[in-house]
């Protein structure tokens, strides 16, 4: 999916992901992303962004 395409539908994207779906995010034809639901287990070694 398009960078784009994830902007412009973010709740619609994260609903499929929360539903099982992994999805590949693109930039101009480049994979720079994988969104998938979390592990079970807590992530370790993963920088949140403040709010």
């Amino acid at each position: 999916m398009a960078h784009r395409d994830l902007r412009n539908n973010s709740a619609k994207v994260l609903r499929a992901v929360r539903h099982g779906e992994t999805l590949q995010v693109t930039n101009h034809g480049e994979v720079v992303s994988v969104l998938s639901p979390p592990p079970l287990a807590p992530l370790c070694g993963i920088r949140h962004r403040p709010h």
